[in-house]
């Protein structure tokens, strides 16, 4: 029995002894200490140089890492350079290298048994510029809580297009963010900041649709005077068609676009024509755009739907070439006819509007070619009118002529398309209206009756046609 409990003892004192030297046997007098990792990577045995070229090596790396914040696909990057991120050597081979070799011997001993049974990770010590990591985090934080921005297009000074990427509207904590991304930069874990706003409100138009955008299709550009409220609805209208894209086969309707031209819509009292005179009210100026809009749709070689040309002709373009609009009755509709998307740009300023219709070069016209014919005049009528409250003798309000008006386009691709489609104008002629006294009115009647009654041949006849003019 005696026996047995020595042996007992002696396996226990063995053990003992085992669990005693065995960390200091495996681990020896220097160098880290088995399991000890360092970024992930085994530095178990290295000497105090290996650790110096490895940090060196790290340090290196972070000259091009960067900690991105996220939301859904988007991503906005801080460069670690610019946060002058480094490594603290010495600090960092400090920790790892004292791991298990400092303190007590109890300490060294546990220590250096937790590392052997499961590695123990460890990471770099670092230093940057915290405060402007903050500035950077505050700009962004405020920076997107802007209203959202849909995708654009723009051209660089090439004259290339480029596609401008559209912006979300995050609320976010800004206190919550600075701190996720000081604890991420801090373990160097460089793998994204999922952001989680309060709020969000997404564009409708992003990057990925204006994907096949590269190409300008067709583009016009008329010319306006110094007229402050008309300059500003022009402006106006043009901005808000301005950004469209449309799906091959979608339709444009330029009135649900701009939607009402109203006071309340913030559009300024300008001349525009109702019941064939100019009179001011809210809008005018808009036809510009719907013009403009119009030659540049034709010059793209897409199909018109609807088009009415103005009361009479306009003096910014050329005549059979415009097209009017009206709230609640006439509308300038246009398909989307080529095979990929097409992006309308409109741009006002400086006395000028240009509209671009974007879209891929494939569905560029290799050849547009637009032709008007002679104008047919349609004379205007004379009539004198008796208006018994008038004091003046005569007041004239000149007439003119109108005209029918046909214009051609014809259209040609590289790829063997071709289109064909003709524009009918007509601007009716304007009545001139001599307006009489009463006293006036029977001078010449008298005058009239003289003449006849003088039996002069023809002026008889002449006497006889203008009193028919006279009309009470």
């Amino acid at each position: 029995m005696k026996k047995n409990t020595m042996i007992v003892a002696g396996v226990v004192a063995g053990i003992m002894l085992v669990l005693m030297f065995f960390p200091l046997f495996v681990n020896g007098t220097s160098g880290v200490v088995r399991g000890v990792k360092l970024q992930d990577r085994d530095v178990s045995g290295w000497q105090a140089e290996g650790l110096q070229r490895y940090l060196a090596e790290q340090n290196n790396k972070y000259e091009n890492a960067a900690l991105n914040l996220t939301y859904q696909t988007y991503t906005w990057s801080i460069p670690m350079r610019d946060l002058k991120l480094a490594i603290n050597a010495e600090k960092t081979a400090a920790a790892v290298s004292s791991y298990g070799r400092t303190g007590s011997w109890f300490r060294q001993w546990w220590e250096q048994w937790q590392s052997y049974l499961k590695p123990v990770q460890m990471n770099c010590t670092v230093a940057y510029d915290v405060a402007h990591l903050n500035e950077i985090l505050r700009a962004k934080v405020d920076e997107l809580a802007a209203p959202p921005r849909n995708a654009s297009v723009s051209f660089n000074e090439a004259g290339d297009v480029v596609i401008e990427t559209e912006k979300p509207r995050l609320i976010l904590d800004y206190v919550q963010v600075a701190k996720a991304a000081e604890k991420k930069i801090n373990a160097q874990d460089f793998s994204p900041l999922i952001l989680q706003p309060s709020q969000v409100d997404l564009p409708t138009l992003r990057k990925a649709q204006l994907a096949s955008i590269n190409a300008i299709l067709g583009e016009y550009t008329t010319y306006y005077g110094g007229d402050e409220n008309r300059s500003a609805n022009i402006y106006k209208g043009s901005a808000a068609i301005s950004g469209a894209l449309l799906a091959p086969g979608e339709t444009f309707s330029f009135n649900d676009t701009t939607g009402l031209r109203t006071y309340e819509a913030g559009y300024l009292s300008a001349p525009v024509f109702i019941n064939g005179e100019l009179v001011p009210d809210a809008g005018g100026g808009i036809c510009q755009v719907s013009t403009t809009m119009f030659n540049a749709v034709l010059l793209a070689g897409l199909d018109v739907v609807q088009r009415t040309p103005h009361f009479a002709p306009v003096g910014y373009t050329e005549i059979g070439r415009d097209a009017t609009v009206a709230d609640n009755s006439i509308d300038f509709i246009w398909v989307n006819s080529a095979k990929s998307p097409v992006y309308v740009m409109a741009t006002a300023g400086g006395g000028a509007i240009n509209v671009k219709i974007l879209g891929n070069s494939d569905d560029r016209p290799s050849g547009v070619a637009i032709t008007t014919e002679p104008a047919k005049v349609l004379p205007h009528e004379k009539k004198e009118i008796v208006v018994n409250d008038q004091k003046e003798d005569v007041i004239e309000e000149e007439g003119h002529d109108g005209y029918s008006v046909v214009v051609h386009r014809r259209v040609s691709w590289s790829d063997g398309r071709a289109l064909t489609d003709t524009f009918y104008s007509v601007y009716d002629p304007v009545t001139t209206i001599t307006k009489l006294s009463p006293q006036e009115a029977q001078k010449r009647v008298a005058s009239l009756a003289k003449a006849t009654m003088e039996h002069k041949p023809g002026k008889g006849r002449e006497a006889s046609e203008a009193k028919n003019r006279i009309q009470t």
